[in-house]
């Protein structure tokens, strides 16, 4: 079975220094995260990396036993298109962040 990278841990990873990871790991995206702050930054990561992100959002889901759609609505206000992309940007990077930062420690 063929592995597809995820392009947007790549993006993470290639725009980010390990402790601004680590901040997004502790913290969160809500309080401002470089990069994903306004709409329009989220949309354009959406846009770019969705099937990254849905692959993301169905691995989250499953940890939890859930449908991915319902694991993005529990974790965030959804009004419209643009905060759907924008809470699927937040929490697949949070997650991924996460996994970067475990990944980390555990090679150290």
């Amino acid at each position: 079975m063929e592995t597809t990278e995820n392009t947007f841990k790549k993006y993470l990873l290639d725009n980010h220094e390990k402790d601004e990871l680590k901040d997004l790991a502790n913290y969160g995206a809500t309080g401002g995260f470089g990069g994903m702050i306004y709409y329009y930054q989220t949309e354009a990561l959406y846009n770019e990396h969705a099937e990254s992100l849905w692959l993301t959002l169905e691995e989250i889901a499953d940890m939890y036993g859930e449908k991915p759609l319902e694991v993005l609505a529990k974790a965030f206000d959804i009004t419209n298109e643009t905060t759907f992309k924008n809470s699927i940007v937040w929490l697949c990077a949070e997650y991924l962040a996460q996994q970067i930062v475990n990944d980390e420690d555990d090679e150290a």
